[in-house]
């Protein structure tokens, strides 16, 4: 579904992303694992093409995204959920799940608003609330259903759990969990329990290089204390 080969990238002088490669698989959901300043959300931007890469290739479904604008990844099937969740504050959650125009393709299953509001059922009784008079829990909702509504073919969550309450994190596991059959989704993480519980595949990010990955399985205690503690 996704592939990225020799991906670098560089802020000013500093290397911050280092030869990144990995293939992901359809309907799985991949955990991008590391500390602060590992390189995670650099990635994630790097992927939906907010920053332009300095090297390496991206390819969805055979196809090479790497010098395409975001909007034309979006219309190819990239979600993106970003870091710190970036709603239109002066918007109503209705006008906020608009923007997210529904993206075409007949071969492809669509989330649609009755889908929005049984996953996140307290949108529909906040549809005429403006974005920034939501808690932080209801706001990761709204940004994660405002890229649901795009109908992406991958769905990027970045740091969806970050600052959360409990509740709130639960319905996002759940969430993950119940659209993993239908959907490709890369989950940015720092948190290890988290990830454990929804990935099928796991990539360990230090210092913008790939350190650790494989399945699941394999993301046990001694990958935690060498790469996920401060």
């Amino acid at each position: 579904m996704l592939r990225v080969k020799k991906l670098n990238q560089f802020y000013g002088s500093s290397h911050c992303l280092k030869d990144i490669s990995f293939d992901l698989r359809a309907n799985t959901c991949m955990a991008i694992l590391g500390l602060n300043g590992a390189g995670k959300s650099t990635l994630a931007k790097s992927l939906i093409g907010i920053n332009p890469i300095a090297g390496g290739s991206i390819e969805i479904s055979g196809t090479e995204i790497s010098r395409m604008t975001s909007n034309q990844r979006v219309h190819l099937g990239l979600g993106y959920v970003p870091q710190g969740r970036e709603i239109f504050s002066d918007l109503s959650v209705e006008e906020n799940l608009r923007i997210g125009e529904p993206r075409e393709d007949p071969g492809h299953h669509k989330i649609s608003r009755s889908d929005i509001f049984q996953i996140f059922p307290v949108l529909k009784q906040m549809l005429h609330r403006r974005g920034g008079d939501l808690s932080g829990g209801q706001q990761q909702q709204l940004s994660i259903a405002r890229a649901l509504r795009t109908n992406p073919k991958i769905l990027i969550l970045d740091e969806p759990t970050e600052g959360i309450q409990p509740s709130i994190v639960h319905d996002i596991r759940t969430m993950i969990s119940d659209l993993g059959g239908k959907f490709t989704i890369i989950l940015i993480e720092q948190y290890i329990e988290f990830a454990r519980e929804v990935c099928d595949d796991f990539i360990v990010l230090s210092r913008g290089a790939i350190c650790a990955s494989g399945p699941r399985k394999l993301l046990d205690a001694e990958i935690e204390t060498r790469f996920l503690k401060v």
